[in-house]
Protein backbone atom coordinates (compact mmCIF):
# COMPACT_ATOMS: atom_id res chain seq x y z
CA UNK A 1 0.00 0.00 0.00
CA UNK A 2 2.71 2.59 0.80
CA UNK A 3 4.87 1.23 -2.57
CA UNK A 4 1.13 2.27 -3.93
CA UNK A 5 0.55 5.77 -2.37
CA UNK A 6 4.13 6.66 -3.08
CA UNK A 7 3.70 6.03 -6.93
CA UNK A 8 0.54 7.67 -7.04
CA UNK A 9 2.12 10.99 -5.15
CA UNK A 10 5.44 10.76 -7.42
CA UNK A 11 3.17 10.69 -10.74
CA UNK A 12 1.18 13.22 -9.69
CA UNK A 13 4.73 15.51 -9.04
CA UNK A 14 5.97 15.16 -12.48
CA UNK A 15 2.70 14.63 -14.90
CA UNK A 16 2.56 18.11 -15.03
CA UNK A 17 6.30 18.84 -16.05
CA UNK A 18 5.84 16.58 -18.80
CA UNK A 19 2.61 18.17 -19.53
CA UNK A 20 3.71 21.45 -20.44
CA UNK A 21 5.24 22.84 -23.49
CA UNK A 22 8.80 23.92 -23.68
CA UNK A 23 8.32 27.77 -24.30
CA UNK A 24 11.04 28.46 -26.83
CA UNK A 25 12.77 31.89 -27.00
CA UNK A 26 15.77 33.54 -27.93
CA UNK A 27 17.58 36.75 -25.86
CA UNK A 28 20.11 38.59 -26.52
CA UNK A 29 21.64 41.65 -24.17
CA UNK A 30 23.10 44.24 -26.32
CA UNK A 31 25.52 47.06 -24.61
CA UNK A 32 26.35 50.82 -25.62
CA UNK A 33 28.12 52.73 -23.47
CA UNK A 34 27.27 56.41 -23.41
CA UNK A 35 23.91 56.17 -24.96
CA UNK A 36 20.35 56.87 -22.30
CA UNK A 37 17.10 55.09 -22.26
CA UNK A 38 15.32 57.42 -24.13
CA UNK A 39 18.32 57.21 -27.34
CA UNK A 40 17.63 53.49 -26.94
CA UNK A 41 14.12 53.36 -26.94
CA UNK A 42 13.67 55.37 -30.27
CA UNK A 43 16.15 53.04 -31.76
CA UNK A 44 14.78 50.38 -30.96
CA UNK A 45 10.70 51.66 -31.49
CA UNK A 46 12.30 52.83 -35.18
CA UNK A 47 14.13 49.91 -35.78
CA UNK A 48 10.94 47.66 -35.27
CA UNK A 49 8.40 49.99 -37.35
CA UNK A 50 11.07 49.21 -40.65
CA UNK A 51 10.94 45.53 -39.69
CA UNK A 52 7.13 45.51 -39.92
CA UNK A 53 5.96 44.59 -43.43
CA UNK A 54 2.94 42.28 -43.13
CA UNK A 55 -0.43 42.80 -42.05
CA UNK A 56 -0.34 41.18 -38.97
CA UNK A 57 2.76 42.79 -37.67
CA UNK A 58 1.54 45.33 -35.28
CA UNK A 59 2.99 47.28 -31.96
CA UNK A 60 0.93 45.43 -28.21
CA UNK A 61 2.39 47.96 -25.68
CA UNK A 62 5.16 50.30 -25.46
CA UNK A 63 6.19 52.26 -22.64
CA UNK A 64 8.95 55.04 -23.10
CA UNK A 65 9.24 55.60 -19.34
CA UNK A 66 9.82 52.27 -18.35
CA UNK A 67 11.32 51.18 -21.81
CA UNK A 68 9.19 48.41 -22.58
CA UNK A 69 8.04 47.41 -26.19
CA UNK A 70 5.96 43.93 -27.20
CA UNK A 71 5.25 43.73 -30.65
CA UNK A 72 3.74 40.44 -32.53
CA UNK A 73 5.87 40.23 -35.96
CA UNK A 74 5.28 37.64 -38.52
CA UNK A 75 7.57 36.47 -41.31
CA UNK A 76 7.62 34.27 -44.67
CA UNK A 77 10.01 31.01 -44.49
CA UNK A 78 9.97 28.36 -46.74
CA UNK A 79 10.73 24.30 -45.46
CA UNK A 80 10.78 21.64 -47.65
CA UNK A 81 9.40 23.76 -51.02
CA UNK A 82 6.42 24.63 -49.13
CA UNK A 83 5.87 28.25 -48.13
CA UNK A 84 4.80 29.15 -44.26
CA UNK A 85 4.32 32.20 -41.98
CA UNK A 86 5.56 32.54 -38.39
CA UNK A 87 3.98 34.85 -36.03
CA UNK A 88 6.05 35.78 -32.78
CA UNK A 89 6.45 37.83 -29.92
CA UNK A 90 9.28 40.34 -29.01
CA UNK A 91 10.02 41.59 -26.70
CA UNK A 92 11.94 44.84 -25.74
CA UNK A 93 13.75 46.26 -22.76
CA UNK A 94 15.89 49.37 -22.55
CA UNK A 95 17.60 50.88 -19.95
CA UNK A 96 20.87 53.53 -19.87
CA UNK A 97 23.38 51.76 -21.75
CA UNK A 98 21.72 47.98 -22.48
CA UNK A 99 19.05 46.93 -24.43
CA UNK A 100 17.70 43.61 -24.01
CA UNK A 101 15.67 42.29 -27.01
CA UNK A 102 13.91 38.55 -26.49
CA UNK A 103 11.76 36.45 -29.06
CA UNK A 104 9.30 34.05 -28.03
CA UNK A 105 6.44 32.13 -28.91
CA UNK A 106 6.50 31.17 -32.43
CA UNK A 107 3.33 30.04 -34.13
CA UNK A 108 2.78 28.65 -37.35
CA UNK A 109 0.06 30.53 -39.53
CA UNK A 110 -2.31 28.11 -41.04
CA UNK A 111 -5.22 28.77 -43.56
CA UNK A 112 -7.51 26.26 -44.38
CA UNK A 113 -7.31 26.15 -47.85
CA UNK A 114 -9.26 23.91 -50.39
CA UNK A 115 -7.81 22.78 -53.57
CA UNK A 116 -11.41 24.84 -54.96
CA UNK A 117 -10.07 27.81 -53.45
CA UNK A 118 -6.75 27.53 -55.12
CA UNK A 119 -7.85 26.97 -58.64
CA UNK A 120 -10.69 29.70 -58.25
CA UNK A 121 -7.86 31.97 -56.75
CA UNK A 122 -9.97 33.27 -53.97
CA UNK A 123 -9.00 33.47 -50.65
CA UNK A 124 -10.72 31.54 -47.72
CA UNK A 125 -13.18 32.47 -45.71
CA UNK A 126 -12.12 31.26 -42.66
CA UNK A 127 -9.97 33.21 -40.09
CA UNK A 128 -6.04 31.85 -39.98
CA UNK A 129 -5.37 29.16 -37.01
CA UNK A 130 -2.38 29.36 -35.39
CA UNK A 131 -0.27 26.45 -34.58
CA UNK A 132 2.45 26.62 -31.61
CA UNK A 133 5.38 25.33 -32.62
CA UNK A 134 7.69 22.40 -30.85
CA UNK A 135 10.71 21.50 -30.19
CA UNK A 136 10.56 18.75 -32.99
CA UNK A 137 9.44 20.64 -35.44
CA UNK A 138 11.36 20.53 -38.81
CA UNK A 139 11.22 24.19 -39.18
CA UNK A 140 12.40 25.51 -35.96
CA UNK A 141 16.00 25.79 -37.28
CA UNK A 142 14.30 28.49 -39.85
CA UNK A 143 12.76 30.53 -37.14
CA UNK A 144 16.11 30.76 -34.93
CA UNK A 145 17.55 31.71 -38.08
CA UNK A 146 15.55 34.59 -38.30
CA UNK A 147 15.81 35.68 -35.35
CA UNK A 148 19.64 35.44 -35.33
CA UNK A 149 19.33 37.72 -38.15
CA UNK A 150 16.50 40.22 -36.98
CA UNK A 151 18.99 40.51 -33.61
CA UNK A 152 22.47 41.05 -35.79
CA UNK A 153 20.13 44.06 -37.54
CA UNK A 154 19.24 45.42 -33.94
CA UNK A 155 22.36 45.27 -32.43
CA UNK A 156 23.62 46.99 -36.07
CA UNK A 157 21.17 49.70 -35.59
CA UNK A 158 21.45 50.38 -32.18
CA UNK A 159 25.30 50.81 -32.53
CA UNK A 160 25.57 52.73 -35.47
CA UNK A 161 25.70 56.39 -34.53
CA UNK A 162 24.05 57.59 -37.38
CA UNK A 163 21.88 60.65 -35.83
CA UNK A 164 20.35 61.90 -39.30
CA UNK A 165 21.17 65.32 -38.10
CA UNK A 166 20.17 67.97 -41.11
Amino acid sequence: MKKLLLLLISALLFVPAFGQTDSLQMQKIIEVPNMSMSELYLKATSWLSRQFVQKEDEFEYQDRESGKIIAKYTFNYTSNGNAYRAKQTINIDVKDEKLRITISDPFEIVREDTSLNRILGSKPMVAPKYKPFTRYNNSLGKIRAKWRELMVSLEKEISSSNNDIW
